[in-house]
Order: structure tokens, then C-alpha cells, then sequence
């Protein structure tokens, strides 16, 4: 429990409400305080409502119910005064003055000879709060007066009274010493018995008027009274009331309750039921509503915690069922209610009540729902159109007059073995292929065929008379179809879909790529597992064990997901790589030089590439997040949603990492817009590397020490990290780590590794121990920028200075675009092994074409999904590594969709508008 400067005994009821109690104070001082609580609740509900209800109180007895009242809320002697009422040695009144006609019962007069013994000292009246009051204590007789005209004064008297009587009758003593009364007096029977006879209307009056609203009052009124007289739906309603649950010393400060069992519940009163001590007349429901609440945790309590938050604010937060007629103001309004301020309620932070959203009446959902209904119905009639002009095409072609039979490649026995099997006909060519032909892959031998009973390589004149007329026939084809219909067809899903899953590359491909990029991916996610939805929660935390991070952020192997930014420098290195080399590569093949056209398709070319798909996706989840899920844990705003309502604008011209950064758009689309102003001012570049290959290569080795000078240099100014991004007021963020001036670095080594793949010939270095010395500086490079940042994060860890800091980051990025290159430069030229076996294997070819869509929704999934629960997420390795996964494979399949529907079409569209299908 708190000390006893924390103001008085009503904070330590309410801490031990909350279960925070744990073993700084002994067994002994609990059961007192306890003990405290329950003779304290019983003489408030004697003496506070005296005030109230009861006007003939003089002046003096104002005082004496004052002095009382103040007595205890003092904690300081609270056992002493309490022991104080239990020292009349017999339940006789001869020395007290009592008016004619009122009854004396054993706990009054108690209470009477413990007032008339009382001395009361001067340090216990507020004289400053308590003006012009006379410190003369009133006659017994007066205070008898005023208490006996309390009808719940009585009641109360006549319950314990009862409660002394029958632990008399069965031969209990009832000593003098406050546990023996406690042993007599049991608080839930008084409760429950006053709240069976008197209407919780009475208990709790809506005074002050206007805090809580009628209709709200009406109901958690009847909720009260209903409860008391066990009806389901109360209960229910209780039930989905959030709990105390164990583990709050381990960060479990969400006490969730039962959302769907609160939305599930159907209040309902029938005419004639008897509650609150009154028939009802009439019958009446009401709906229910989820509300949650956040609860101030004092600060000694997280200081006696002794662990670093990094800047996550602790705070408690607790479900509430409550009648729908009830908002958030009416629970702030029901803790200034005078019944509740007397009891002290805890501070509220905030709180938010969940309503139901009507998308009907939000004008830019409807806007959102128009837009995507023309992409359906583009997507609906390309696709019936395509599958119909396949169908077409294939009846036509089944008239032609050459058909291809390949013979069972299991049964040798199928072709006669000594006889050419190139029967032609009149009007028809039978080509029978061999017995031990197999499919030949894109790129292997041309089609074997067999001439005079002998294979051979390449095709025969029929063959390639047939396949020049095909081809013919195919470009006819598209030569008949209207401008109209191929637009159209750019929709189709039945073409696009198979481009998207085809395991094919081009010839010449640097094949690794595909797995890098798939791979840096899987660990951006990884990384974001553990921050959407769980840490980066701030109106409710999401995890049960929420202290239980920092040992996981402190084991050697936790460095590996702390690390994930790199995956995001691999991506700057392969876009400058390929942008460098293939455009250097086009350049050279043209005979003329560049125009002012190929200046301007340049910018748009990345622009339409990237933007369709970004901007569809931004409309998408700034206009339908309030309706993709509910639940406990579903923020009343997601910012990251919500921002793009208004600063859509800079996303659009890539510029959302300078311009409104402290309120940005889908937050982690910071680095498309580094890459786009990456790709504006490559030109100036690659112009000096074709042109005077020196001069550009110097220049982008200044553009490289430029971004490791700035780096350093403002790194060493904020000394940030990830851990210190909730602390810093976002310094780190928006100054350091999103800024393009300070992660130029690893574009530049993108850039001269496309120009020395482009000046050299594609083969390995004739020194292999050159290559074996690469390999190995390269991964000891890479796994020190990984993990040496366990020297600062480890428990007991030395924290790093600025100027460690500050060297990491500026020399870190540009050195891991060096183990990339590396990687990417001996793949190419043959030194791969089994890395490029793994890298370049055909399965990453469709995931990484997904990989940019995967990019943009993969939070939006996590967010859905987490905040979407009913119930906490224990974090360990195991459910980690689980919600990692199932993060992953919903990321694709929407990826999938998203690239389908908006990204596919916008590339083909580009194709037949422009006449132009350059990569970049």
C-alpha cells in the first residue's frame, strides 16, 4: 500500500480494489487496513448522509459530523480511534441523555459513549476550510436527534444490531477488540440488505443534477437494482465487467472484460417485477454499450516497478458494460456524483465508449465505395471480355492445320523405333515427338525433332514455318482488337494473375535480387510485429506481460529484430543498383541521344509505377478503417489512418517525410518517399556517368560522404534510437532515421555498384581468394552492425555516447549496402554457390513482384488483426513467432489482391498508352 502521505485511508481501499498490493507491507497492516475499510464504509453511510437528508442540524452538530468525518479519512491513528469506539465495556446508556421515544440499540450506544469519551485535538479541524464553525462539541442528545431521523441511518443500526444478536444467540463473544466485532459485522449482508429494501436512487442520488444525463441515470439505476435482485441480464452485465486479473506487476494494466458478451446482453424490466424495493408498472429495455477507462497509476508504483519504459506511458485501464443511453461524459459525470466524490474514485486520464459506426451516412466512405465499385466493374467486364476473346482465339486455332502429339513419355514402346514419324499430309502435318523427350525449360535447347530417324537440335521447316505463322496470326489478332478493348483487357484478372504468379525471369536477370528483396521484406515485418498493435498501442495496451518486453529486448538474439531497419537501406541499394544499371545499359543502345520525352517519361514512369496503387490504398484505409473491425482493444482513432484525411497531399507528391512529418500519413511509407527523391535527382548522376564516368563516379562517392557527414552529425545531436522514440518527442524519427539527407548513403553505393556492373564483364575474379576474402569480411561486417548493438541493450548494459552513437549511424547503413552489393556483385559474376542457389530460386520470383504491395498493407493487417482480439496476447517466442507468421501469409494474400486489381493494371495501361514497358 501507498505511505501514508499519499492522503488517506479511501487511496490504500482503492489500490487494494485494484489488486496492487504486494508484499511491501506485512499481512498484518493489510488485514488493519481492511478492517479500516469495512468500519469506515459502515459510519460513512451513518454520517455522510445525515448532511443530506436530515436540515434540523444546528450548528454544532455540523461540526461533530465534520470532525468525524474527517477523523476517519485521516489514516494516521485510524486503529486507535477505531479501537476508541470499542471500549464501552456494556451496552447501557445511564450517563447518556437520550430524547423520549428513541430506542437505543447496542451499536449506538457504542457510538455514543465512544462520542461522549472522544477528545478531539486541534490539528484534526480544517479551520480554513471549515469557517465560522464553534469547536464545542453538541450533546449527546442532540446527535441522537439528527442521526435517528436518518431512515438508512437505521436501517444500518437495525442490520448490525441483528448481526450482534444472532452471534449472541449462538454463544459468539462479542469482546471489545476490533477484530472480535469484525468477526460479528459482515458488510456484504449490510450492503445487500439495504440494497434489497432501499432503491439504489436512494444510495447514490443524481446530486449534483446534470453531471449524468436522465436516461443514463434511469437505466445503470435499474442495472443497480436489477443486479441485487439477480436478474441474468445484470449479471451479465457485471460479468462482462472488466476484472482485477494476476500479473499486474508484469504490465497486465488492461482489464479487459467480455465485449461480445456486453454487446450480447438484452436488459430487459417486465411489468410488475419488483426492484429496488418497487414495482414496476411498465415494461422497458434498453441496449448496452463497451466503454473503457483510464486509470492514473501513481508514480511510486511505477518507480517501485525499477524498470525502464522507454517512454510508454503506464497507466491502467478497465472495461466497462454499460446501458447505451450512457456516454463517456456520463462516467466522469457519475465520479463527481457527492456519494462517489466522498469515497475518493481514482483519477480518470480518458476513456472512450464504443459506438456503432453507420457507414451510410459518412460521405467519404460512400466516395471510397463508388471509386472501388468502378475498379470491380472494370475488373468484372475485362475479365469476361478476355476469357472470351481467348475462347475465340482457341476455336480458331483448333482449325488450323497442324497439331502437335507428343507421345507417352513413359511407354518407349508408343513410337516405332526405325521410322521417321514426320507423316505430311495433304492439308495436315502430324509431328510425333521421340519416347525420350522431356519438356525443355525457357532458355534450354530449341525443340528437338526427329529427321530420318535421328535426333537432332533445332526445329524443322515445318516447325518453324508453323511457328512464324502462329506468331503472325497472334499479332493480327491484336491488330484487330480496338484501343477500347485492349484498355479493357488490361483489368482482366485472367491475365493478369498468371503474370503475377509465373516463376519465369527474363533473360539476363540478375536472379538473386528476387530473394533479396523477398527476404528484406520478411524481416521489415518481423520487426513491425512486435511494434504495431502491441507497443506502439498507446489508448490500450494489448499485451498482458507489457514489462516482459525489456528482458526480451536485452537476450543477444533479440539484436537480430532491432536491426530490421537495414532491411530497409537493402531496399535503397537494389533500387539505385537497378535504376544505375539499366538505365546506363538502355542509354548505351540507343543510337540518338536523349530527349526532352525520355527526360519526362523518366519521372513519370516511377510515377505511375508506384502511385495507383499508394494512393488507392491510402483512400482505402483513411475511409474504412472505423468499419474493418471493433473490439476492446480498437483505438478511437488510428492516426495513422486518420492524418491521410488531411495531409493525403504530401503522400502524393512524396514528400510526407519533410512536409507534416509529425502527423504523417501511413507513417512507414516514409521510405517511398525517399526513394522517389532519390530517383529525382539520380539524372544528375548517371548523366556525368555516361558521359565522363570519372566525374560521376566521384560525384556519387561525394553524394555517399555527404549523407555519412550529415548523419553523424545530427545523430550526434539527438542521440536517439528505436528504444528512444516514444521519450524524444519524435527527434529521432523525423530528423534522423526519415530524412533523406541522412540515408543517402546507401542510394550512393546502390548507384556505384550499377556502374561497376555495367563498365564489367560477367565473370568471376580470377583471384578466388579475392572472393572467399569478400565473402568473409562481408558477413563479419554484417553481423557486427547487427549485433553489436547488444553492448547497450543488454541488461546492465553500458549506454553508448554520442559519438558511438553517432558513428554507428552514419558509417552503419552505407557499410550494410556494402555487404549487400557484395552479395549481389558475386552472385551475378558467378561466385554465388549456394547463396545465389537460394536467392535466385524460382519461388521468389511472384512474392518478390508482391513485394511493394506487401509493403503498404502489411501494418494495416497487423493493426486489424491486433486490435481486433478480445483477449491479451501473452508475448513469448511462441505466439511471436505464430502471429509473425500468420502476419506474413495475410499480408501476400491481400498484397495479392491489391496488386491484382490496381497495380497490375496501372502497368499495362502504361504499356499501351506510352509504348513503353522499361523497367526501373
Amino acid at each position: 500500500m501507498w505511505s501514508d502521505d499519499d492522503n488517506g485511508w479511501h487511496q490504500g481501499c482503492h489500490i487494494v480494489q485494484l489488486r496492487v498490493e504486494f508484499t511491501k507491507k506485512s499481512m498484518t497492516r493489510c488485514t488493519t487496513t481492511l478492517a479500516a475499510m469495512y468500519l469506515s464504509v459502515t459510519l460513512l453511510l451513518v454520517y455522510v448522509p445525515v448532511i443530506h437528508t436530515t436540515e434540523a442540524i444546528s450548528q454544532s452538530q455540523q461540526q461533530l459530523v465534520y470532525l468525524l468525518h474527517n477523523i476517519f479519512k485521516v489514516n494516521t491513528g485510524m486503529e486507535q480511534t477505531l479501537n476508541g469506539l470499542l471500549q464501552a465495556e456494556k451496552n447501557v446508556s445511564d450517563d447518556v441523555n437520550v430524547p423520549p421515544g428513541v430506542t437505543i440499540s447496542p451499536l449506538m450506544n457504542i457510538l455514543l459513549m465512544a462520542v461522549k469519551n472522544l477528545q478531539f485535538s486541534q490539528p484534526h479541524v480544517n479551520v480554513s476550510s471549515t469557517p465560522e464553525r464553534n469547536t464545542s462539541l453538541p450533546s449527546s442528545g442532540d446527535i441522537m436527534s439528527a442521526l435517528s431521523n436518518n431512515p438508512l441511518v437505521n436501517d444500518v443500526i437495525s442490520i448490525v444490531t441483528k448481526q450482534i444478536i444472532t452471534a449472541v444467540a449462538n454463544n459468539v463473544t462479542v469482546g471489545t477488540d476490533l477484530t472480535s466485532l469484525l468477526g460479528v459485522i459482515k458488510p456484504v449482508d449490510i450492503v445487500k440488505t439495504l440494497l434489497t429494501t432501499h432503491s439504489a436512487r436512494a444510495v447514490i442520488p443524481n446530486q449534483p443534477s446534470g453531471h449524468v444525463n436522465d436516461a443514463c441515470y434511469r437505466d445503470l439505476m435499474d442495472t443497480f437494482d436489477s443486479l441485487v435482485a439477480t436478474k441474468p441480464w445484470a449479471i451479465q452485465m457485471l460479468d462482462a465487467l472488466g476484472k482485477p486479473a494476476s500479473g499486474i506487476e508484469r504490465g497486465h494494466f488492461y482489464f479487459v472484460g467480455a465485449y461480445d458478451q456486453c454487446y450480447q446482453t438484452k436488459p430487459h424490466i417486465d411489468s410488475g417485477d419488483v426492484i429496488g424495493n418497487v414495482k414496476q408498472t411498465m415494461s422497458r429495455d434498453f441496449g448496452t454499450r463497451f466503454c473503457r477507462t483510464d486509470i492514473t497509476i501513481p508514480q511510486s508504483f511505477i518507480d517501485s516497478l525499477h524498470v525502464d519504459t522507454h517512454g510508454v506511458h503506464l497507466k491502467l485501464t478497465l472495461g466497462l458494460c454499460l446501458p447505451d443511453t450512457c456516454h463517456l461524459s456520463d462516467v466522469y459525470g457519475f465520479l463527481k456524483l457527492d456519494t462517489i466524490e466522498n469515497l475518493s474514485p481514482p483519477e480518470l486520464e480518458s476513456g472512450f465508449c464504443y459506438d456503432e459506426e453507420d457507414i451510410t451516412s459518412d460521405s467519404s466512405a460512400i466516395a471510397a465505395i463508388c471509386v472501388l465499385s468502378v475498379f470491380g466493374a472494370l475488373i468484372l467486364f475485362g475479365t469476361a471480355y478476355d476469357i472470351y476473346k481467348a475462347s475465340r482465339t482457341s476455336d480458331e486455332a483448333s482449325r488450323r492445320d497442324v497439331t502437335y502429339i507428343n507421345t507417352d513419355v513413359n511407354n518407349v514402346n508408343t513410337a516405332p523405333q526405325n521410322s521417321s514419324h514426320i507423316t505430311v499430309m495433304e492439308n495436315k502435318t502430324e509431328i510425333i515427338l521421340p519416347a525420350g523427350y522431356m519438356p525443355h525449360k525457357e532458355g534450354a535447347c530449341p525443340l528437338p525433332t526427329v529427321s530420318n530417324g535421328n535426333l537432332q537440335n533445332g526445329l524443322s521447316e515445318t516447325e518453324k514455318n508453323y511457328t512464324q505463322q502462329a506468331r503472325h496470326t497472334k499479332q493480327a489478332s491484336k491488330r484487330k482488337d480496338s484501343l477500347a478493348g485492349r484498355l479493357i483487357v488490361c483489368f482482366s484478372l485472367y491475365t493478369n494473375v498468371p503474370k503475377l504468379l509465373s516463376a519465369k525471369s527474363s533473360s539476363g536477370s540478375i536472379t538473386c535480387i528476387h530473394g533479396i528483396r523477398f527476404l528484406s521484406l520478411t524481416w521489415v515485418v518481423l520487426g513491425h510485429t512486435y511494434n504495431y498493435g502491441i507497443i506502439s498501442q498507446d489508448e490500450a495496451f494489448t499485451a498482458d506481460n507489457l514489462l516482459d518486453f525489456i528482458p526480451i529486448m536485452q537476450r543477444f538474439t533479440f539484436q537480430g529484430v532491432v536491426a530490421g531497419g537495414f532491411a530497409v537501406d537493402t531496399f535503397f541499394v537494389l533500387s539505385a543498383f537497378l535504376l544505375t544499371w539499366l538505365q546506363l545499359k538502355e542509354t548505351s543502345k540507343k543510337k540518338k541521344k536523349c530527349t526532352v520525352s525520355d527526360g519526362v517519361m523518366y519521372y513519370f514512369h516511377r510515377f505511375w509505377r508506384l502511385t495507383p496503387i499508394y494512393m488507392l490504398v491510402i483512400m482505402s484505409f483513411a475511409c474504412f478503417y472505423r468499419y474493418l473491425g471493433s473490439g476492446p482493444f480498437w483505438p478511437s482513432t488510428i492516426w495513422a489512418a486518420e492524418h491521410c484525411k488531411t495531409v493525403w497531399w504530401t503522400n502524393l507528391l512524396y514528400v510526407n517525410n519533410l512536409v507534416e512529418n509529425h502527423a504523417q500519413c501511413m507513417g512507414w511509407t516514409w521510405y517511398l518517399a525517399n526513394d522517389m527523391q532519390f530517383y529525382v535527382i539520380s539524372p544528375i548522376f548517371l548523366i556525368f556517368m555516361y558521359i565522363i564516368p570519372v566525374v560521376g563516379t566521384v560525384l556519387t562517392t561525394l553524394l555517399l560522404c555527404m549523407g555519412i557527414g550529415i548523419a553523424f552529425w545530427k545523430e550526434y545531436e539527438i542521440n536517439g534510437n528505436f528504444f528512444t522514440m516514444k521519450s524524444d518527442d519524435g527527434a529521432f524519427w523525423n530528423e534522423v532515421y526519415t530524412v533523406p539527407w541522412c540515408r543517402v548513403g546507401c542510394w550512393a553505393v546502390g548507384m556505384l555498384l550499377g556502374f561497376l556492373i555495367y563498365k564489367r564483364d560477367r565473370k568471376p575474379l580470377r583471384n578466388k581468394s579475392l572472393a572467399y576474402l569478400g565473402w568473409l569480411v562481408s558477413t563479419a561486417v554484417a553481423l557486427a552492425l547487427v549485433y553489436s548493438t547488444y553492448s547497450e541493450n543488454k541488461e546492465d548494459g553500458t549506454e553508448w555516447t554520442n559519438t558511438q552513437r553517432a558513428f554507428y549511424e552514419a558509417f552503419g547503413r552505407p557499410a550494410w549496402g556494402l555487404c549487400v552489393s557484395w552479395v549481389i556483385f558475386a552472385c551475378y559474376n558467378h561466385m554465388g554457390g549456394l547463396v545465389n542457389s537460394i536467392l535466385s530460386w524460382n519461388g521468389f520470383i511472384p512474392l518478390s513482384r508482391l513485394t511493394y504491395a506487401a509493403y503498404l498493407v502489411h501494418p494495416i493487417c497487423m493493426m486489424i488483426y491486433v486490435f481486433s482480439r478480445r483477449t491479451m496476447l501473452h508475448v513469448n517466442d511462441y505466439n511471436i513467432i505464430y502471429l509473425y507468421l500468420g502476419h506474413l501469409c495475410v499480408t501476400y494474400m491481400v498484397a495479392f489482391v491489391c496488386s491484382a486489381a490496381f497495380e497490375a493494371p496501372a502497368m499495362s495501361l502504361e504499356k499501351i498508352l506510352f509504348r513503353r514497358g522499361r523497367r526501373s
